[in-house]
Protein backbone atom coordinates (compact mmCIF):
# COMPACT_ATOMS: atom_id res chain seq x y z
CA UNK A 1 0.00 0.00 0.00
CA UNK A 2 1.28 3.44 -0.87
CA UNK A 3 2.26 5.49 2.16
CA UNK A 4 0.95 9.05 2.25
CA UNK A 5 3.43 11.85 2.72
CA UNK A 6 2.87 13.58 6.02
CA UNK A 7 2.72 17.08 4.58
CA UNK A 8 0.13 16.08 2.00
CA UNK A 9 -2.09 14.51 4.65
CA UNK A 10 -1.85 17.56 6.89
CA UNK A 11 -2.81 19.79 3.97
CA UNK A 12 -5.81 17.59 3.23
CA UNK A 13 -7.01 17.72 6.82
CA UNK A 14 -6.71 21.50 6.82
CA UNK A 15 -8.74 21.61 3.62
CA UNK A 16 -11.48 19.54 5.25
CA UNK A 17 -11.59 21.74 8.32
CA UNK A 18 -11.48 25.11 6.55
CA UNK A 19 -13.27 24.63 3.24
CA UNK A 20 -16.21 22.59 4.50
CA UNK A 21 -16.79 24.72 7.58
CA UNK A 22 -17.88 27.56 5.30
CA UNK A 23 -20.13 25.53 3.03
CA UNK A 24 -23.06 24.78 5.31
CA UNK A 25 -25.29 27.09 7.26
CA UNK A 26 -27.38 26.27 10.32
CA UNK A 27 -28.77 22.97 11.52
CA UNK A 28 -26.47 22.16 14.44
CA UNK A 29 -27.76 23.21 17.84
CA UNK A 30 -24.37 23.00 19.57
CA UNK A 31 -21.48 23.18 17.06
CA UNK A 32 -18.29 21.41 18.06
CA UNK A 33 -15.17 21.27 15.93
CA UNK A 34 -13.83 19.08 13.16
CA UNK A 35 -12.24 15.86 14.43
CA UNK A 36 -10.63 13.26 12.19
CA UNK A 37 -9.17 9.79 12.01
CA UNK A 38 -7.40 8.05 9.11
CA UNK A 39 -7.66 4.39 8.15
CA UNK A 40 -6.48 2.71 4.93
CA UNK A 41 -5.96 6.08 3.19
CA UNK A 42 -9.50 7.17 3.99
CA UNK A 43 -10.02 10.27 6.11
CA UNK A 44 -13.10 10.05 8.36
CA UNK A 45 -14.17 13.38 9.80
CA UNK A 46 -16.97 14.64 12.04
CA UNK A 47 -17.44 18.26 11.00
CA UNK A 48 -18.54 21.27 13.00
CA UNK A 49 -21.59 21.31 10.70
CA UNK A 50 -22.80 18.07 12.29
CA UNK A 51 -21.93 15.94 9.28
CA UNK A 52 -19.78 12.82 9.21
CA UNK A 53 -17.81 12.39 5.98
CA UNK A 54 -15.32 10.02 4.37
CA UNK A 55 -12.70 11.33 1.93
CA UNK A 56 -10.29 9.41 -0.30
CA UNK A 57 -6.88 10.73 0.73
CA UNK A 58 -5.19 8.96 -2.19
CA UNK A 59 -7.33 10.91 -4.65
CA UNK A 60 -6.88 14.39 -3.31
CA UNK A 61 -9.75 14.27 -0.84
CA UNK A 62 -12.48 13.06 -3.20
CA UNK A 63 -15.74 12.58 -1.30
CA UNK A 64 -16.71 8.94 -0.72
CA UNK A 65 -19.84 9.55 1.38
CA UNK A 66 -21.44 11.88 3.88
CA UNK A 67 -24.02 11.56 6.62
CA UNK A 68 -26.56 13.07 6.29
CA UNK A 69 -26.41 12.45 2.52
CA UNK A 70 -25.29 15.53 0.57
CA UNK A 71 -26.85 17.21 -2.45
CA UNK A 72 -24.71 17.65 -5.56
CA UNK A 73 -25.78 21.15 -6.59
CA UNK A 74 -22.96 23.33 -5.31
CA UNK A 75 -19.70 21.99 -6.69
CA UNK A 76 -17.38 19.22 -5.45
CA UNK A 77 -16.22 20.88 -2.23
CA UNK A 78 -19.53 22.08 -0.87
CA UNK A 79 -21.37 19.03 -2.17
CA UNK A 80 -20.00 17.26 0.89
CA UNK A 81 -21.41 19.82 3.28
CA UNK A 82 -24.82 20.68 1.75
CA UNK A 83 -27.37 18.10 2.81
CA UNK A 84 -30.71 17.42 1.19
CA UNK A 85 -33.69 19.10 2.92
CA UNK A 86 -35.45 15.76 3.44
CA UNK A 87 -32.40 13.85 4.67
CA UNK A 88 -31.55 12.72 8.20
CA UNK A 89 -30.61 15.34 10.75
CA UNK A 90 -26.96 16.20 11.41
CA UNK A 91 -25.29 15.16 14.63
CA UNK A 92 -24.92 17.54 17.52
CA UNK A 93 -21.41 18.62 18.57
CA UNK A 94 -18.68 15.98 18.29
CA UNK A 95 -15.51 16.41 20.36
CA UNK A 96 -13.91 12.95 20.23
CA UNK A 97 -12.23 11.55 17.11
CA UNK A 98 -14.15 8.86 15.19
CA UNK A 99 -13.02 5.27 15.75
CA UNK A 100 -12.88 2.52 13.12
CA UNK A 101 -14.21 -0.85 14.28
CA UNK A 102 -13.89 -3.36 11.43
CA UNK A 103 -16.66 -2.30 9.01
CA UNK A 104 -18.10 0.29 11.39
CA UNK A 105 -17.22 3.90 12.15
CA UNK A 106 -18.05 4.93 15.72
CA UNK A 107 -18.84 8.54 16.59
CA UNK A 108 -19.90 9.96 19.96
CA UNK A 109 -22.04 13.10 20.08
CA UNK A 110 -23.25 15.80 22.43
CA UNK A 111 -26.79 14.60 21.64
CA UNK A 112 -26.19 11.66 24.05
CA UNK A 113 -25.64 9.07 21.34
CA UNK A 114 -22.96 6.65 20.26
CA UNK A 115 -23.45 6.28 16.50
CA UNK A 116 -22.31 3.36 14.35
CA UNK A 117 -22.01 3.96 10.60
CA UNK A 118 -21.07 1.59 7.80
CA UNK A 119 -17.59 2.95 7.14
CA UNK A 120 -17.77 2.01 3.46
CA UNK A 121 -21.14 3.59 2.62
CA UNK A 122 -21.95 6.00 5.48
CA UNK A 123 -25.27 4.32 6.18
CA UNK A 124 -26.23 4.55 9.84
CA UNK A 125 -26.38 1.07 11.35
CA UNK A 126 -27.54 1.86 14.87
CA UNK A 127 -27.15 4.23 17.80
CA UNK A 128 -26.97 3.81 21.57
CA UNK A 129 -28.34 6.54 23.82
CA UNK A 130 -26.77 7.52 27.15
CA UNK A 131 -28.55 9.53 29.83
CA UNK A 132 -26.67 12.76 29.02
CA UNK A 133 -24.20 14.26 26.56
CA UNK A 134 -21.07 12.37 25.49
CA UNK A 135 -18.15 14.79 25.47
CA UNK A 136 -15.14 12.52 25.03
CA UNK A 137 -14.40 9.90 22.46
CA UNK A 138 -14.76 6.15 22.64
CA UNK A 139 -12.17 3.48 23.44
CA UNK A 140 -12.65 0.23 21.53
CA UNK A 141 -11.33 -3.08 22.87
CA UNK A 142 -12.38 -6.57 21.66
CA UNK A 143 -15.66 -5.40 20.19
CA UNK A 144 -16.70 -3.36 23.24
CA UNK A 145 -16.99 0.44 23.21
CA UNK A 146 -16.04 2.16 26.48
CA UNK A 147 -16.97 5.81 27.00
CA UNK A 148 -18.04 8.32 29.62
CA UNK A 149 -20.93 10.77 29.76
CA UNK A 150 -22.04 14.00 31.39
CA UNK A 151 -24.52 11.83 33.33
CA UNK A 152 -21.50 10.91 35.55
CA UNK A 153 -21.42 7.35 34.21
CA UNK A 154 -19.02 5.06 32.36
CA UNK A 155 -20.53 2.79 29.71
CA UNK A 156 -19.37 -0.47 28.14
CA UNK A 157 -21.41 -1.35 25.03
CA UNK A 158 -21.09 -4.57 23.03
CA UNK A 159 -21.05 -3.59 19.35
CA UNK A 160 -22.57 -6.91 18.28
CA UNK A 161 -25.66 -6.58 20.48
CA UNK A 162 -25.71 -2.80 21.14
CA UNK A 163 -26.26 -3.61 24.81
CA UNK A 164 -24.31 -3.00 28.01
CA UNK A 165 -21.94 -5.77 29.03
CA UNK A 166 -22.20 -4.63 32.66
CA UNK A 167 -25.28 -4.89 34.85
CA UNK A 168 -25.40 -1.09 34.85
CA UNK A 169 -23.09 1.79 33.86
CA UNK A 170 -20.59 2.69 36.58
CA UNK A 171 -21.53 5.92 38.36
CA UNK A 172 -18.86 8.44 39.38
CA UNK A 173 -19.57 11.60 41.38
CA UNK A 174 -19.56 14.04 38.46
CA UNK A 175 -19.27 14.35 34.69
CA UNK A 176 -16.90 12.12 32.73
CA UNK A 177 -15.46 14.08 29.82
CA UNK A 178 -12.43 12.03 28.77
CA UNK A 179 -12.20 8.65 27.09
CA UNK A 180 -11.22 5.69 29.31
CA UNK A 181 -7.99 3.73 29.05
CA UNK A 182 -8.43 -0.05 28.93
CA UNK A 183 -6.08 -2.99 29.45
CA UNK A 184 -6.63 -6.76 29.68
CA UNK A 185 -8.46 -6.59 32.99
CA UNK A 186 -9.34 -3.00 33.88
CA UNK A 187 -10.91 0.23 32.71
CA UNK A 188 -9.31 3.48 33.94
CA UNK A 189 -11.17 6.77 33.80
CA UNK A 190 -11.00 10.25 35.29
CA UNK A 191 -14.00 12.26 36.47
CA UNK A 192 -14.76 15.87 37.23
CA UNK A 193 -15.32 14.67 40.82
CA UNK A 194 -11.49 14.71 41.23
CA UNK A 195 -11.12 10.91 41.21
CA UNK A 196 -9.35 8.48 38.92
CA UNK A 197 -11.17 5.14 38.94
CA UNK A 198 -10.06 1.61 38.10
CA UNK A 199 -12.94 -0.69 37.18
CA UNK A 200 -13.14 -4.40 36.51
CA UNK A 201 -13.40 -4.63 32.72
CA UNK A 202 -15.85 -7.55 32.79
CA UNK A 203 -18.21 -6.39 35.55
CA UNK A 204 -17.73 -2.61 35.81
CA UNK A 205 -17.19 -2.87 39.56
CA UNK A 206 -14.80 -0.48 41.24
CA UNK A 207 -11.34 -1.83 42.12
CA UNK A 208 -9.80 1.38 43.43
CA UNK A 209 -10.11 5.14 43.27
CA UNK A 210 -7.54 7.89 43.76
CA UNK A 211 -8.30 11.49 44.69
CA UNK A 212 -6.29 13.73 42.39
CA UNK A 213 -7.40 16.85 44.26
CA UNK A 214 -8.77 18.57 41.15
CA UNK A 215 -11.23 18.05 38.31
CA UNK A 216 -10.10 15.76 35.49
CA UNK A 217 -11.54 16.88 32.14
CA UNK A 218 -9.26 14.84 29.87
CA UNK A 219 -8.56 11.23 29.01
CA UNK A 220 -6.35 8.85 30.97
CA UNK A 221 -3.27 7.54 29.12
CA UNK A 222 -1.97 4.06 29.91
CA UNK A 223 1.61 2.94 29.22
CA UNK A 224 3.52 0.00 30.72
CA UNK A 225 1.15 -0.30 33.64
CA UNK A 226 1.38 3.40 34.48
CA UNK A 227 -1.43 5.96 34.22
CA UNK A 228 -0.76 9.51 33.11
CA UNK A 229 -3.48 11.98 34.01
CA UNK A 230 -3.78 15.74 33.60
CA UNK A 231 -5.99 17.84 35.86
CA UNK A 232 -7.11 21.45 36.06
CA UNK A 233 -4.28 21.97 38.58
CA UNK A 234 -2.01 22.28 35.49
CA UNK A 235 0.01 19.25 36.54
CA UNK A 236 0.67 15.86 34.97
CA UNK A 237 0.13 13.02 37.47
CA UNK A 238 1.63 9.52 37.28
CA UNK A 239 -0.26 6.69 39.00
CA UNK A 240 0.35 2.97 39.33
CA UNK A 241 -2.31 1.07 37.42
CA UNK A 242 -2.16 -1.74 39.98
CA UNK A 243 -3.35 0.21 43.01
CA UNK A 244 -3.71 3.90 42.05
CA UNK A 245 -0.82 5.09 44.18
CA UNK A 246 0.66 8.34 42.92
CA UNK A 247 4.34 8.42 41.97
CA UNK A 248 4.56 12.08 40.98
Amino acid sequence: MRILKKRGLVALLLLVAVTLAGCMGGGVTNPGWTVVTVQDEVVYAALSTGQVVALDAAKGGAALWSYPPASQSSGPACAIARRSPDSASPLDAVYGAPVVADDLLLVTSFDRRLYAFDRHTGAKQWDFTAEDSIIGGVTLVDGVAFFGSADHRVYAVDLATQKLIWEAPFATGNRVWGAPAVDEARVYVGSMDHYVYALDRQTGREIWRHDLGCSIPGSVTLADGMLFVGGVDKRLHDLKGEDGSELW
